[in-house]
């Protein structure tokens, strides 16, 4: 009987062109004709993590996994494109032995009807895992230095500003970006005459002002959906981040040096003095300077729930905005 092999192919980021698409295809296509089985569909997962999804949680994969009447094997052009987990595959074989299913490697010896393509398997997945492992631990650490460091670590740059490569040419830094920077400084000059944050996003969405989440999108070459506004939540995250002043932030923390001093990645979008009106404005005083330590909490964090709620209520004994 010709065997159906359905070919799975995965990437984590869609810019490998070292595992490309293609060459995955190119690969399974090849190995399938050379032990005369039959293509009769692709799972392509693209922008998806062996790691953090496993097989039944892929969209593409999933939708074969729920259909095992219309194919005998899942061929894949490595087993780590295939599963980062030794758990997931001890799962995906249990699950295909029970069906009678093959899980075929096209360029390792994988194949798990036979004993001794088992035990290979078990042998690559468990170093495909640790693999896996050792790169979330450099990341982790890159990220690390690179935020202690103040430098970009690469992905969308905070609203106000634009990635573009160091003059070293040692990696990536933020510059200012000029049009979104300018509505930065707006939304501040409008804080701070007691405009609503409600009628600032309507008035920015009227004159037809990229949002921070388009803007963002558009700065990286990204598509994204051209309907998405203006709120005022977004007025209230963009101008009450100490982004904005060219500062660190890590889990909602200032990141410091050794010395307590904040930590600088972009150039200050907004001055001192209009920084001090917007805390007053706020109603939360610049927090006093911490003792030595790494990271120590946000002052303007601290006072995120207010904001929120004078965005639509003023306090009592507080006149309200402006509209």
């Amino acid at each position: 009987m010709n065997e159906r092999v359905i070919g799975v192919i995965r990437l984590s980021d869609k810019t490998d062109s070292t595992t490309s698409p293609e060459r995955q295809r190119a690969s399974i296509t090849s190995a399938a004709a050379a032990r005369g089985a039959t293509i009769v569909g692709w799972a392509e997962d693209i922008d998806v993590s062996a790691s953090q999804k496993s097989p039944w949680e892929r969209p593409e994969l999933s939708k074969w996994l729920a259909r095992p009447d219309e194919w005998d094997a899942l061929m894949f052009w490595r087993l780590d494109r295939f599963v980062r987990r030794v758990s997931d595959f001890a799962e995906m074989i249990k699950w295909c032995q029970a069906r009678e299913k093959n899980l075929i490697s096209a360029t390792e010896t994988i194949d798990i009807r036979s004993p001794i393509g088992r035990v290979i398997a078990y042998i690559v997945s468990v170093f495909a895992e640790m693999e896996a492992e050792a790169i979330r631990e450099r990341v982790t650490g890159s990220h690390d230095y690179l935020r202690r460091n103040g430098r970009w670590g690469g992905g969308l740059a905070p609203y106000g500003y634009k990635s573009e490569a160091a003059p070293s040419g040692q990696g990536v830094q933020l510059a200012e970006d000029p049009e979104a920077a300018e509505v930065v400084r707006e939304i501040a000059r409008r804080v701070v005459a007691r405009k609503s944050y409600v009628s600032i996003a309507a008035a920015l969405n009227k004159r037809g002002v990229p949002s921070p989440t388009i803007q963002r999108n558009l700065n990286a070459g990204r598509p994204c959906d051209p309907k998405i506004a203006w709120t005022s939540k977004s007025v209230v995250t963009i101008i009450s981040s100490e982004r904005i002043r060219g500062r660190v932030e890590f889990g909602g923390d200032i990141v410091r040096d050794e010395e307590a001093n904040a930590v600088l990645r972009g150039p200050e979008l907004i001055d001192p003095e209009t920084w001090q009106a917007l805390q007053r404005e706020f109603g939360a005083a610049p927090a006093p300077r911490p003792a030595p330590s790494r990271i120590s909490p946000s002052s303007t964090r601290r006072g995120f729930l207010q904001l929120l709620q004078r965005a639509h209520v003023p306090r009592v004994g507080y006149r309200a905005r402006a509209p």
